[in-house]
Order: C-alpha cells, then sequence, then structure tokens
C-alpha cells in the first residue's frame, strides 16, 4: 500500500471494508499463549461484536473473554 497512489488508496481500502469478505473465525482464531487466563474486547459491539466469536473459538481453554464495549461505559460482559 505505501506504493499506491492516494486515490488508489481510497479505493483499495474501500474495497477492503465493503466488498472483500472477511473471514471472522479464521481472523479470531489466533494462537493465545498457553499460560492465557482472560481476553479483553474493548470494541462497540457488545455481545454482536467480536469478543463472543473469540468466546466461541477459545471455548475449552478456560479462557475467559471480557466484553468492556463502547469505552468502558456501564457493565462488562463475561464470556468462559
Amino acid at each position: 500500500m505505501r506504493k499506491l497512489s492516494t486515490s488508489i488508496i481510497t479505493c483499495s481500502l474501500c474495497d477492503h471494508i465493503f466488498t472483500l469478505s472477511i473471514h471472522l473465525t479464521a481472523a479470531t482464531n489466533f494462537p493465545f499463549p498457553e499460560t492465557a487466563t482472560h481476553a479483553i474486547d474493548f470494541g462497540i459491539g457488545g455481545t454482536s461484536g467480536i469478543g463472543p466469536l473469540t468466546a466461541h473459538n477459545l471455548n475449552g481453554r478456560g479462557v475467559r473473554v471480557i466484553i468492556v464495549g463502547d469505552k468502558g461505559k456501564g457493565s462488562a460482559e463475561v464470556h468462559n
């Protein structure tokens, strides 16, 4: 992307956001250290965000996913 001109960068970013497939299961199935006990989701998606999907991928490993959401406003949700 460093070699692209401004208009091409804009088009490329729009393609990545609006038209290209996102494989969320693969994106959230990254290797956690064996000693990991918690993962924190700071996104704004809440129960519709990436946290529950990450919790699903970590199911059975004893890692709790804490969904803080909306920049810490309100209460946190915990998935284990």
